[in-house]
């Protein structure tokens, strides 16, 4: 997926929010703590699905028609509470995540493949 693609999907998955939290008079209950402790219990959620799986029983999970929906249910949840949360501070997470890629790219720099997967090596400040 492109960056522009990314963007278009992040800016309309933040209007969604958005009109969600008006129609249901959420924003009265928003305040940065709050949204923060509920990403993290969202995520406490997602993790509770694979906990102490081997890869091949969580490959298993993914495949489970039901169990996968309960992960697409709790990474909803997780990303709705983020774009309330960036909502509610004021910031663009299009620029963040911009701005973060640039700086993992100017901090990690792939060096060859080890078993079929990229080695990250840390530049040297």
């Amino acid at each position: 997926m492109s960056e522009r693609d990314f963007n278009a999907d992040l800016t309309r998955a933040a209007q969604a929010v958005n009109e969600l939290i008006a129609a249901l008079d959420w924003d009265r209950f928003h305040t940065p703590s709050r949204l923060s402790r509920s990403i993290m219990l969202e995520a406490a959620e997602l993790e509770q699905e694979f906990v102490w799986l081997s890869e091949d029983e969580a490959d298993a999970l993914l495949r489970d028609r039901q169990r996968r929906d309960r992960l697409v249910g709790e990474l909803a949840d997780i990303t709705i509470n983020l774009l309330a949360l960036a909502a509610e501070i004021d910031v663009d997470l299009n620029a963040a995540v911009e701005a973060k890629s640039v700086e993992l790219r100017e901090r990690y720099e792939v060096k060859g493949t080890r078993t079929g997967r990229a080695r990250h090596e840390v530049r040297s400040e």
